[in-house]
């Protein structure tokens, strides 16, 4: 509503309050250093956004939740506690919730789980891969040791080039 300022003539006017509440019970977007204790609610479609132009928005359009950068740069996650962890949730296909990502801040570890259950690690000499792995192609440059090879169908080959190794 826009009222005109010949209305306000002979009004006693106070910024400080709204009527009749003082204005530190608001959240006030002039004054850096107010913070709020309660819960802010944003209706769906209704976007926080962060920076000068607006270049980060945190919003939820009813279906889905965004975290959307406008800008050059990442997006960070920064954990300043040491020892602590980042981890990534979500549904576990039985109504619940369960780790897919950790990053390990204790040992630097990312690990990377299927309905939680750890499938992949990083180890400061390579990865850990629990279970069975698939891949169109492996080259390895170094040393493969391996307890056993399975090949499949009884007959099948198994070829290793540099050196020769025959079928069954």
């Amino acid at each position: 509503t826009n009222i005109p300022t010949s209305s306000l003539v002979g009004l006693a006017t106070d910024s400080q309050l709204l009527d009749g509440i003082d204005s530190t019970s608001f959240l006030r977007s002039d004054v850096a250093d107010i913070k709020t204790s309660g819960n802010l609610t944003f209706n769906d479609g209704v976007q926080a956004r962060f920076g000068t132009d607006d270049e980060l928005r945190i919003y939820h359009n009813g279906t889905k939740s965004f975290i959307t950068n406008s800008t050059v740069g990442n997006i960070v996650i920064q954990q300043n506690v040491d020892d602590a962890d980042i981890v990534i949730n979500c549904d576990d296909g039985s109504g619940g919730t369960t780790e897919y990502f950790r990053a390990d801040g204790s040992n630097g570890e990312a690990k990377l789980s299927h309905y939680g259950s750890l499938k992949l690690a990083t180890k400061s000499n390579g990865i850990d891969v629990t279970g069975h792995t698939e891949t169109d192609t492996l080259n390895v440059s170094g040393i493969a040791t391996a307890t056993a090879f399975h090949t499949g169908a009884e007959g099948s080959a198994i070829r290793v080039t540099s050196n020769t190794i025959s079928g069954p």
